[in-house]
């Protein structure tokens, strides 16, 4: 890897195509003469270069060696604390210390063998490029943790100011619809008002929550990605202690991941979109304003169109009131009564998979060819509806064929 003409390691080494020899760029530039002619140090070819230097190609191959050599004698020039004359070439996995020769093989023959002579012990260049790639893999971790963190306070900072558009927009109408009309709807005004600013309160206090949250996080990954990019970039350039990536990695490993739980939806904070802002409405009903959180369900619906009967199973659609919270759907049924036969207790079965508007469900383990009867009530945590309409139904004697279309 010396040079022929300066006698030293390579500096850019350029290839002469028609020799096949090698001369780094300082010497080339000094051998060039007038005419762009430069004559071959070692087999005395001459070449003409019409560009000058520039003309000869780079002998990668060569430079990417002397680049690997220069950082595997950098490394190498790291001395042993213990022996400041031997070079560290070996790495102790029970100690977690760099050692030298010396260090492993020390009393090794005598009647106090080495300390290190029964640990697990690798090499400096494999413990390094171990260390390394270790340290490369959590920091890419690291990075899509911090990207999506960054998505999410984006999100969660429209979604505030979405929040706060609403807000501004029911407001205006509220205000508008209040000028128009008699100072009863001023009553009934300042009660929407109240409960909607109420509502939007608590959501936007635990957005604020949910916001300061993710922002702790992003902040601890970014200062962990900071580090770990620092380290890279440094052990490239210079020798570093192995302890000292081992440390950066394992404080990586120790930032937390984000579960589901400390992302809510975004969607979940836009609840006032529900609220009823229509003053003439709530002229009619003046509890309507509040009634969305703070009363009773109205009365279900139980369409006969709905009821799929067949021998032991009925298949309903149960429809029900959105204007009031509903948390549940109960359905009641029992045998209907006949002449001789004793009162049949009201069995109930609670739904609380719910749709918009509608909940589907399948009543099961019924006795064939049997007449009931049905009513559904709806409930949330201030009461229950009036009872829906009652039905009658019979199951049938035996089970449906299956049909083939």
């Amino acid at each position: 890897m010396e040079c022929p003409v300066c006698l030293e390691i390579y500096q850019t080494p350029l290839l002469l195509p028609g020799c096949g020899h090698t001369i780094c760029r300082p010497c080339a530039e000094l051998l060039l003469t007038e005419g762009n002619y430069l004559r071959c140090p070692e087999c005395r070819l001459v070449y003409q270069l019409r560009k000058g230097v520039q003309s000869l190609p780079k002998n990668v191959a060569l430079q990417r060696t002397i680049d690997e050599h220069n950082k595997t004698s950098a490394r190498h020039d790291m001395m042993c604390p213990d022996h400041p004359n031997d070079p560290v070439t070996l790495y102790c996995k029970t100690c977690e210390r760099s050692i030298c020769l010396k260090c492993y093989f020390t009393n090794n023959r005598d009647t106090a063998p080495s300390i290190h002579c029964n640990h697990q012990v690798d090499t400096s260049e494999d413990a390094f490029t171990k260390e390394l790639r270790m340290l490369d893999d959590r920091l890419r971790s690291c990075e899509s943790r911090r990207d999506i963190e960054r998505e999410y306070i984006s999100a969660l900072v429209s979604t505030e100011q979405k929040l706060k558009d609403i807000l501004e927009e029911k407001l205006a109408d509220i205000e508008k619809q209040k000028n128009e009309i008699i100072s009863k709807v001023k009553q009934t005004a300042a009660k929407l008002k109240f409960t909607l600013k109420g509502s939007v309160s608590r959501d936007q206090e635990y957005l604020q929550m949910a916001l300061q949250s993710s922002r702790d996080r992003l902040h601890d990954l970014e200062e962990g990605v900071e580090s770990g990019q620092s380290i890279l970039s440094k052990a490239t350039e210079e020798p570093l202690e192995i302890n000292k990536i081992k440390e950066v990695r394992k404080k990586l490993d120790a930032l937390p991941e984000a579960t589901s739980g400390d992302r809510p939806n975004t969607e979940s904070f836009l609840k006032i979109e529900k609220f009823d802002t229509d003053l003439i409405n709530c002229l009619h009903d003046h509890k309507r304003a509040l009634s969305y959180q703070t009363e009773p369900p109205r009365s279900p619906n139980l369409s006969e169109n709905g009821i799929i009967v067949s021998d032991t199973c009925i298949y309903l659609e149960l429809q029900y009131n959105e204007t009031v919270r509903v948390k549940k759907l109960t359905i009641y049924y029992k045998e209907a009564l006949y002449k001789g036969f004793s009162e049949k207790v009201w069995e109930s079965v609670d739904v609380t998979d719910l749709g918009r508007g509608v909940a589907k469900y399948v009543l099961r383990n019924l006795d064939k060819g049997t007449m009931y009867r049905m009513y559904i009530v709806a409930s949330n945590d201030f009461g229950e509806s009036p009872q829906s309409n009652e039905l009658w139904f019979r199951t049938a004697d035996r089970e449906l064929e299956k049909r083939t279309p």
